[in-house]
């Protein structure tokens, strides 16, 4: 009967006097809480969720490479798992997983947050999953105050809690656009993204710019993106403050001008098809040159505001090498197409 503790006893002083080898397991990271809390309700529809992180070793921070995986975090409606919200996540000086939302939550829903073990610390440990839920509330009303306190109402103005943004003008520069906005206030605010989405397309971060805190006079800032293609765009600002709380500016609609060349590779007999991307209406004259610069082919017509699709004939030409000019009033573009013998 006492056959166990004997040899417990004698496992152990086998390991103290290092005859047999003691295996040390590092501890994984893991989440020790979270804002809001688990089953949490009647939140804004406008926050940033807060986990806050733990390495029980010799790491003290998230491996930056993990944060940019796909899904690493997941937020979604309770009954929805396969609606997907993009989300920003990125960690703090304090240890802290900050998780914004790129589009403002539906009131009075039920949503599931999702931390996945992609995310990893420096040393490759991955995390343990947690997940937790919260229900947003009407995010338009007020809280009732309780009538049987009398309490006096607070003359408290509005913007002075809030960041006042101008929505973003945008200006092309060659291939890219300058994003420029201003503040007339500033509430604590850390930091703005700057957000794009591809036509009606979800909005994703491109940018960020530092914010700067607390201010009462007007401040300006700008940001470029770069080497973009021709073609419709929607941009939006969106503030973040040291309290975690969101502003979105207004949405500007944006228009790229330019050329998409759909084919270069065209049957005989086929037609040229272009997608126009223009801010206003335009005239347009296309000149199709052959090899011994002739012009065997003109076409002339308009180009009406946002996105034209135009088609072109190339009846009568033969198989062969061409180059196609195209004129606005404003701009010209040049490109070579070939035409397959069939």
């Amino acid at each position: 009967m006492k056959t166990p503790g004997i040899l417990v006893n004698v496992t152990l002083a086998l390991c103290l006097l290092g005859l047999i080898p003691v295996v040390v397991v590092a501890q994984t990271p893991f989440v020790a809480s979270t804002f809001p809390q688990d089953r949490a309700e009647n939140l804004d529809c406008n926050f940033a969720l807060v986990a806050t992180l733990v390495f029980p070793s010799e790491a003290t921070s998230l491996d930056p490479a993990t944060l940019g995986l796909p899904h690493v975090v997941k937020l979604y409606p309770l009954y929805s798992p396969d609606s997907l919200i993009s989300v920003l996540v990125e960690e703090d000086d304090f240890n802290n997983l900050r998780v914004i939302s790129q589009q403002r939550l539906i009131p009075n829903t039920t949503y599931i947050l999702t931390i996945t073990s992609k995310l990893a610390d420096s040393r490759g440990f991955a995390f343990n999953p947690v997940s937790f839920q919260f229900r947003t509330g009407n995010c338009e009303k007020k809280e009732d105050i309780e009538a049987d306190i009398p309490v006096k109402p607070l003359e408290l103005d509005p913007d002075a809690i809030q960041t006042l943004m101008s929505p973003p003008q945008l200006n092309t520069v060659e291939d890219s656009v300058q994003i420029r906005w201003q503040t007339e206030r500033e509430f604590l605010t850390q930091y703005f993204l700057v957000q794009r989405a591809d036509g009606d397309g979800e909005f994703n971060a491109i940018g960020k710019v530092r914010g700067a805190g607390e201010s009462q006079v007007l401040q300006r800032y700008f940001w470029y993106d770069q080497r973009i293609s021709p073609g419709t765009y929607r941009y939006r600002i969106l503030a973040v403050d040291q309290l975690g709380g969101l502003s979105f500016s207004d949405t500007v609609l944006y228009y790229h001008e330019g050329v998409k060349w759909n084919k270069r590779l065209i049957p005989e007999g086929g037609p040229l098809q272009l997608t126009f991307y223009q801010a206003t209406r335009s005239t347009l004259v296309a000149l199709v040159y052959n090899t011994d610069r002739e012009v065997v082919k003109r076409f002339a017509g308009f180009i009406e505001k946002g996105e034209t699709n135009q088609t072109i004939s190339l009846e009568g030409l033969e198989p062969g090498n061409y180059v196609v000019m195209l004129k606005t009033p404003t701009r010209q573009w040049v490109n070579g197409i070939r035409v397959l013998d069939r």
